[in-house]
This record gives structure tokens, C-alpha cells and sequence, in this order.
């Protein structure tokens, strides 16, 4: 027997065990018309959770005092009804009593009836809530749930004697990334509404979210259980919900016939998802999901909606102010009574207002005036939805007056305030960038990182007023994401001297949202370092070659260098380092240039050798002194050049890592007639093929690289030449596949290849073939035989025991290079095997054995038993060849005459393999 929990108004425990059955109520009463299920976080665990409900407060046989709450964890909870109306908590018009001195409740509260408008007293409709606090074990996902056995009959969209059953989704997470409670979405609009036929019908529940989730909206299905939709349940044409603002469209209601009367009565059902955003991982997770039950009564009238002006979607900076007026306008010309707005931004801190004329004034175009300023506590990825609502006085001459409703939705963006002051300040090779610290840093929304963007050049460019981060249109990459705590970064990243560049700088915060791009700046570096001009192989050799490098002064400035300045006093000195390779030159220095003074200090270029400028290239960089603080320059390394051998040419590919820009190349081949070196071409790639060489005559290479500094005032052009490469072309391209046919013949034991000759069609130096054969599909191949003359194309394959198999031929050129296989193609046996229907074993030499007739063919093996008539086996083998003497196995002693059996198995040479199929006969044995 589980236990129940028995909750009161106030939430004390009063108790009860046993069984508890919900469907004890009277099944004859109707009273669920709409519901939802909502919940709120209070710690750890713990929620406190609300069931709220619409009912008929007519039917008193069927008023709740109490409702069942299921949690979803094993546990559920008998709550009393919590709200009342505060003129006379403990009765109602109807003369509900059903609560009165119910021993289970502290308070007998009879919900409430006198809100809306008009109240719900006069449409019969009863709110009641029924609230608890409830602790769940931890993370999962829960459904909560209630159900009760009286949905009120006469839905045209629901069969009568439907139970009412609501269920929301909680998710209590323990993912990295992702807070581990969850708030409902809760609904200000209640799910009660009036629609007039051939009308089109809206209605918005007025979500608001408190964490700030993103929220999407779809058609559900009513429920009578938990997770037991209503099987017969239907929706009428012209429903649909929009998924980003929840409104409820229906175009239009239509008359229904008999047995259903005016006012009709439908039942919506609406699915809102709240995802939260997973900062980890950079995605959405589906945190709950809260079911509205809604009910709309339809008549007949003559009554039109009013209609709210367009408000466009919009966005503030955090701590600006967003004033606005928007109009509503009755199209009946009727009096608008009502002209509210819900949403986030009204439960947020500072909320926003909304004030319109109406009431107390009634007119037929009301106006209404919203303010909000948003702190940086309101700082979010999801923008914050508002929802007007303007409702009219439903046309009071009509019969009968049905007032209707618009609503507007529209959504409004918070943005977090760019970074300020952005600086940018060259320092040697580098560029220090500094910025004041974001002035939004919020505990629900903490500042998370900054993210650093640069360009090339200068630019101007204005982000749009709703536009965050930084535009991908404008060309600028990013190069730095940097910790919440950081506001310097120091641009070491291939910056040339002669370039401008522009920096902008983003807050990212946690939630993933980004502020404003921050205003550009732009500098470039100055001259403070030496340049490094120049790499050029001078020599080529493994042992002696040798590298002329080349660089410029720094530009002297009275103000930074020979004075007393105490960052650039003397001595001065440049250090030579270098790397093999592309790697990072680092100490110990190769050569060292000093001076006491600057001016002095003019050695600008150094012959390295003895190196091996043929296996590798060599990077350099050169180290700036002034006592003991230094500028490095940015490395360069020489053109190295490399070859790939064809058939008849070579290609030339080359690299080289310099912080000028080469835009020439001019490529050089060695004159062997003339020992000077002729230009072959000119290209700005970093690839040239030389064509029409002989194969296997070597040809040597060297590049000239033609570059620039941005900087015109640099010396330009600058030259230098690779080192020399040589290499001879080689055929190393296989001719193509050829073309194979086989005509096999099972008669004479032998298989005729047919092929193409590569020379005729795709190459030009094909000298001979290679035949391979495989037995079966599957084994490997093996050579079978060479044709050595290139114009013979066909082959006989006449000394088989079994022509199935697979043939391919391949062709082989002056070089040695092997095609391709060609099409495989593969033939089979024709097994032949047969029997005699009689011998006669009388010793006469003539026919005197049972065997096989002459010749069978690609015969394996095979297993025969023979039989007399009575079934007793007289003679077996796996002989091919049989030879049965007409002895019997079992006595040794010559069969009488007459009919025997036999059953053999013969296994047959087949190109699948060895295959087996079954004869039985009969064989007459004859003594005469």
C-alpha cells in the first residue's frame, strides 16, 4: 500500500495512508475545461510546483478542494487548493461546499471567480491552484503530472467522458556547461479564450521565462493520461502556432452542426520548450517543457477584433532607454477596454512599463506607451519577447456581445557595450594592443572572454544597431581569445613593416552572447629594428656552399638612440642567428656587430659558410641591441627548390618563409653547350614544369625571387636566388590498361586471350605483356606467361585440367613501369559426367566394370553408393573412375542379376571452387 501526502493551502503535511483512487469522484459531473502545470526553483533540488486549472464552477458535484500530483519520481501528493477570493475565501456563487469542513485541508479555499473581463463568473469558468514544495532525488528528467476523471463534455474537438490529464517536463541536469535547475516558463495570458465564427482567431499565452532560455512553441495533442494522448482527439483546419512568439492562429471557426450548440467549445493544446545554452560545448539542451490545455468558445457574432499596429523587433544597448507608443484600433469601432503588455522585460530589474489610456478611458483606437531601460543585469543571447494585448468590449448591441482579442508580439535584444579605447602601440616586430575593461559584468551573466580581430589596412566600417560581434563581411580574422582578466595582447604574428593594420576588439560572455565590435584603430610598425632585406644562395655545395644575408639600419632618431635615454643608451650591437630549416633561429648567435655608438654601427650583411645549401634551407634572423634591451626582427629564410620527375619533364616546386612578398619568380636552367644559365620562364607560383626533356639526361635549376617591402621607402626590388638543383626526367607514367576479351572453348580444353595494344591508343614506349591468371574468383593471381614481342595480342591457354578462371594482362614500358591490371575476365568449366544403365561383369573383358562414360571432364572427386533392392549397400567409392567389379562389399561374393540403386555426389571444378550436384539412377548388372 503506497502512502500519499495530503497538502494543505499552506503547505503543512496533515496526512493520510491508503488507498486512494482518482477516479472516486462522481462520473457524471463535467468540470476540467484547460490547465497548466508550472514550477519554480527554490534550492538545490527542491521546487515548489502549481497546478493551475479552469473549471466549471457550475458543476459542484465535481469541485476539487484537493488534486493528485504526480512528480514523476515514484512520489505524488494529495495538495489542497491555495488561491481564493480575498472578500470571502470559503464559498462561491455556485454554493459549492464540497471544501467546507474537509478534514484534509487547514483551509477550505474555494478558488477564484471575479478576474477577467468580463469576470469568469459570468462565463461559468473557476480558477483554482494547487501549489506544493517538492524535493526530487537529483539529476534525471521528470514528468509531472495530473489527471482528473471530469473534462466537461460538449468539446466539439474532444469525445465526452475524455478524463483532463496536464504534464510538464523537468530536467535537472549534471552536464558540464549547463546550470542544473530549471524555471518554468510562466503564462500571464489565461488559456481561456472567445473567437467569433468566420473570424480569425489569435491567442499568445504570454510566456516569460525567468533564466533567460530560449523558448520554441508547437502543436501538442490533448491528453487523458499521463503520456496517453487522446486517441479520437482532432484539430480543426486552419490551426497552427508560431514557434518563436507562441501565437495560436486559427482561420477561421465554422459552423458546426448539431449535436453541438453555440457557443462551440474547442481544446488546444500548446508545447513550450525552454533550451538552455550549454557554454561548454556550444549547444542547446532541452531543459523542460510545459503542456497548455486551452479551451476557446466560438460564436456566432458580428463582432471584429481590434487590430494592434506592426511593432518591429529591436535592440537597446544595456543602460539606454527604449521608449515607444503603439496604437491599437477596434475594426468594429467598438470600445477597446483592455490594452496590456506582458513579457520578460517586466519582471526584470529595472522592469520595464507600460501605460495606456484605457482603461480608464474607452475609445476605439487606444495608445499605449513602453519604456524599458535595461541594465547590464539583463545582458543575453535570447532576446526578450513582449507581448501586447488589446481587447474590445465585444460589440455591447450585438447578441450576444462577445469581446475578442489581438496581440502583438515582437522581441527586443540586449547588447552588452563594445570595449573602449582600444589602443594599438608598435614595439619592435610586435603590436601592443590596450583597452579599458567591459563596464557589463553581471553574476547571472558573467563577462566570459574577450575575442582580438585584425585586418589589413585601415577601415571605417559602422556595425548595424542589432549587428554584435564582429561581421563576417568585413574581412577581418580573428587572432586571440583572451581570459575575462587580460585587457593588453601583444600582435606578434607575422606583421610587416610598410603594413597598416586594424585591430577591433569583442566581449563574449558566458551565455554566448557578444557585445558591439569595439571602434577600429590602426597603426603600423615603426623603424626601431633592423629589416632583413636579403637571403640569397650564394653558393651550392654540401660541404662549402655559402649564404650572403642582408638587412637595414634601424632609422636613427635623436630622440631614442646616442642620447641619454635610459631604454636606448649603448653599447649597440646586432646578433646573426640561424636555423636549418624553417625552425626558429636561436641562440648562440653565428656572428655579433658591435658598437658604443649607433652611428657607428653599420655593418648591415654577413656571408655565411661553409654550409650544405644543398639538402636544406636556412632561416636567419638578426637580434638588435641597446645595452641590454634588444628588438628581434622577423625571420627569412632562402628559396629552396625541389623536383619531381616525369615521363620527359620535370616540375619545379620551391618555398621559401620571408616577411616581404615575392610576386616574381624567374626560373633558370644551366645551358650545357654555353655553361651559362638561360631563363626558361617566369611565373608567380611557386611551381614550373619543364617540358619536352629526354628521359634519363640530367638538367640543373635555380629560381630568382623578385619581392617587396609595403613600405616604398625599403630598398625593392629584392633579389634572391635560390640554390641550384639538378635532376633528370624519368618515365615513371604506367601505360594505360589494355582491353581483354576470352573466347573459351569447353570442347577443346582451352581459353584464347584477346587484348589492345597500349601503343595504338595512350602510349609509346609499351614493350611487352604479362598474362595473369587466378583459378577460382577470390585466389590470388600469378603470372601464367610474358609476350615479349609488344604487337602480339593474343594467347592460347591449351594446357588445362580445368579452363574456369580469371585472366588479366598487363603491359610493361621501356622504364619498367607495370599498367594497370586490365578488366578482369573470368570463364567456367563445363562439367561433363555421366553413367551407363548396365555392365555385364562375366569376365568376358568386355564392359565387365560400372564406370563413368568417356571422357568426362573437370571432375574434383566424387562419393557413390550403390544399393540393391532392398536398400543394403553393396559397393561405395570416391574413384572418379568407379570400376565396380559387381562384387558385393558386404559378402565379397558376385551380385546376383538385376536393378541397383546408386546415389553419387560429384564435385565438380567450377570457378566459384569445387561445387558439388547429386545424380541417382539405376544400373542393371547382366551376367550375360
Amino acid at each position: 500500500m503506497k502512502k500519499l501526502l495530503l497538502i494543505s493551502a499552506s503547505g503543512r503535511i496533515l496526512a493520510i495512508a491508503g488507498l486512494f483512487s482518482l477516479f472516486s469522484f462522481s462520473a457524471f459531473a463535467t468540470h476540467e475545461r484547460a490547465g497548466e502545470i508550472t514550477y519554480k526553483h527554490i534550492s538545490g533540488s527542491t521546487y515548489s510546483i502549481t497546478v493551475t486549472t479552469y473549471t466549471m464552477g457550475s458543476s459542484e458535484q465535481a469541485d476539487r478542494c484537493t488534486q493528485t500530483i504526480i512528480f514523476g519520481d515514484g512520489d505524488s501528493a494529495i495538495v489542497c487548493r491555495s488561491n481564493f477570493e480575498s472578500n470571502d475565501p470559503n464559498t462561491d456563487p455556485w454554493g459549492a461546499g464540497g471544501c467546507t469542513g474537509n478534514p484534509n485541508c487547514a483551509t477550505h479555499h474555494m478558488g477564484e471567480w471575479t478576474t477577467g473581463n468580463p469576470t469568469w463568473q459570468s462565463l461559468d469558468i473557476k480558477k483554482n491552484e494547487y501549489s506544493i514544495v517538492h524535493t526530487f532525488p537529483g539529476c534525471g528528467t521528470y514528468i509531472i503530472s495530473m489527471t482528473d476523471p471530469n473534462r466537461n463534455d460538449g468539446i466539439v474537438n474532444v469525445p465526452d467522458g475524455t478524463p483532463f490529464s496536464i504534464q510538464d517536463t523537468l530536467r535537472i541536469f549534471c552536464v558540464p556547461g549547463l546550470p542544473s535547475y530549471n524555471n518554468s516558463v510562466f503564462l500571464n495570458n489565461p488559456p481561456i479564450d472567445k473567437a467569433c465564427i468566420g473570424v480569425i482567431f489569435i491567442h499568445n499565452p504570454g510566456a516569460v521565462d525567468i533564466d533567460g532560455d530560449s523558448l520554441s512553441y508547437k502543436l501538442g495533442v490533448c491528453y487523458e493520461n499521463l503520456n496517453a494522448p487522446i486517441p479520437t482527439y482532432t484539430l480543426p483546419s486552419g490551426v497552427s502556432v508560431d514557434p518563436y512568439t507562441g501565437d495560436l492562429t486559427w482561420n477561421a471557426p465554422i459552423a458546426v452542426p448539431p449535436p453541438f450548440f453555440l457557443p462551440y467549445e474547442y481544446n488546444f493544446a500548446i508545447d513550450i520548450e525552454e533550451w538552455k545554452y550549454n557554454v561548454a560545448n556550444k549547444k542547446r539542451y532541452l531543459a523542460g517543457t510545459v503542456r497548455r490545455d486551452m479551451q476557446v468558445r466560438v460564436y456566432d457574432c458580428d463582432n471584429k477584433p481590434p487590430v494592434i499596429a506592426n511593432v518591429d523587433d529591436t535592440c537597446i544597448l544595456a543602460g539606454a532607454n527604449l521608449t515607444f507608443t503603439v496604437t491599437a484600433t477596434d475594426q468594429g469601432n467598438n470600445d477597446i477596454v483592455l490594452f496590456s503588455a506582458t513579457g520578460d522585460p517586466f519582471t526584470a530589474s529595472p522592469p520595464a512599463s507600460f501605460s495606456s489610456n484605457v482603461p480608464p478611458q474607452q475609445l476605439t483606437t487606444a495608445t499605449g506607451v513602453f519604456s524599458w531601460t535595461p541594465s547590464c543585469n539583463q545582458i543575453r543571447l535570447q532576446p526578450y519577447l513582449v507581448t501586447f494585448k488589446a481587447l474590445d468590449d465585444g460589440a455591447p448591441d450585438s447578441n450576444p456581445p462577445v469581446p475578442l482579442t489581438d496581440y502583438e508580439t515582437f522581441f527586443i535584444r540586449v547588447i552588452a557595450p563594445s570595449p573602449k579605447n582600444l589602443t594599438a602601440s608598435p614595439q619592435c616586430t610586435n603590436m601592443l594592443l590596450t583597452w579599458d575593461p567591459v563596464v557589463c559584468n553581471s553574476a547571472g551573466n558573467p563577462f566570459y572572454k574577450y575575442k582580438i580581430y585584425r585586418k589589413l589596412d585601415c577601415d571605417t566600417l559602422k556595425h548595424g544597431y542589432c549587428e554584435t560581434g564582429m561581421p563576417a563581411s568585413w574581412g577581418y580574422t580573428q587572432i586571440a581569445v583572451l581570459s575575462n582578466s587580460t585587457t593588453s595582447y601583444s600582435d606578434n604574428n607575422g606583421l610587416v613593416h610598410g603594413n597598416m593594420y586594424s585591430y577591433r576588439v569583442v566581449a563574449l560572455y558566458l551565455d554566448g552572447s557578444e557585445s558591439y565590435v569595439s571602434d577600429p584603430i590602426c597603426n603600423k610598425l615603426v623603424r626601431d629594428v633592423p629589416i632583413i632585406t636579403n637571403v640569397d644562395v650564394f653558393s651550392t655545395n654540401a660541404t662549402t656552399g655559402s649564404i650572403h644575408v642582408k638587412w637595414i639600419k634601424p632609422i636613427a632618431d635623436p630622440a631614442n638612440y646616442d642620447t641619454t635615454a635610459v631604454l636606448n643608451q649603448g653599447p649597440y650591437k646586432f646578433e646573426l642567428l640561424r636555423a636549418a630549416g624553417y625552425a626558429n633561429p636561436a641562440q648562440p648567435a653565428i656572428a655579433t656587430f658591435g658598437s658604443p655608438f649607433f652611428a657607428m654601427l653599420n655593418t648591415t650583411s654577413h656571408p655565411d659558410a661553409p654550409l650544405n645549401t644543398i639538402s636544406s634551407p636556412y632561416t636567419y634572423r638578426i637580434e638588435f641591441y641597446s645595452d641590454t634591451n634588444h628588438c628581434p626582427t622577423q625571420n627569412a629564410s632562402s628559396v629552396f627548390l625541389t623536383c619531381n620527375p616525369s615521363d620527359n619533364q620535370i616540375q619545379i616546386s620551391w618555398n621559401e618563409q620571408v616577411p616581404w612578398t615575392n610576386k616574381q619568380y624567374d626560373v633558370y636552367r644551366l645551358n650545357k653547350v654555353t655553361t651559362l644559365w638561360d631563363s626558361i620562364g617566369t611565373t608567380a607560383l611557386q611551381t614550373f614544369t619543364d617540358s619536352d626533356l629526354a628521359n634519363g639526361v640530367q638538367y640543373c635549376y635555380k629560381v630568382k625571387s623578385i619581392g617587396a617591402y609595403p613600405d616604398t621607402s625599403l630598398p625593392h626590388p629584392l633579389i634572391n636566388w635560390s640554390q641550384e638543383l639538378c635532376c633528370a626526367p624519368q618515365d615513371m607514367t604506367a601505360p594505360c590498361a589494355n582491353e581483354l576479351a576470352v573466347d573459351s572453348s569447353c570442347d577443346l580444353s582451352q581459353n584464347i586471350l584477346t587484348w589492345t595494344n597500349p601503343n595504338n591508343s595512350c602510349s609509346d614506349d609499351a614493350l611487352y605483356y604479362i598474362i595473369y591468371h587466378s583459378d577460382s574468383t577470390g585466389s590470388e593471381f600469378y603470372v601464367t606467361d610474358t609476350i615479349f614481342d609488344i604487337n602480339i595480342i593474343t594467347f592460347l591457354d591449351d594446357s588445362l585440367n580445368s579452363i574456369a578462371g580469371c585472366y588479366a594482362v598487363a603491359s610493361v614500358d621501356s622504364f619498367g613501369n607495370e599498367s594497370a591490371f586490365s578488366n578482369l575476365f573470368c570463364v567456367d568449366n563445363c562439367p561433363y559426367y555421366q553413367l551407363p544403365n548396365v555392365f555385364t561383369p562375366n569376365g568376358d573383358d568386355y564392359n565387365n566394370y560400372f564406370t563413368p562414360l568417356h571422357p568426362y571432364k573437370y571432375v574434383h572427386s566424387i562419393d557413390i553408393k550403390i544399393f540393391n533392392r532392398w536398400g543394403v549397400e553393396v559397393f561405395r567409392t570416391v574413384d572418379p573412375e568407379i570400376m565396380w567389379n559387381g562384387l558385393s562389399v558386404q559378402t565379397n561374393a558376385r551380385c546376383s542379376d538385376g536393378v541397383y540403386y546408386y546415389v553419387c555426389i560429384v564435385y565438380d571444378i567450377r570457378l566459384e571452387g569445387i561445387l558439388p550436384h547429386v545424380l541417382t539412377g539405376n544400373v542393371h548388372l547382366l551376367s550375360k
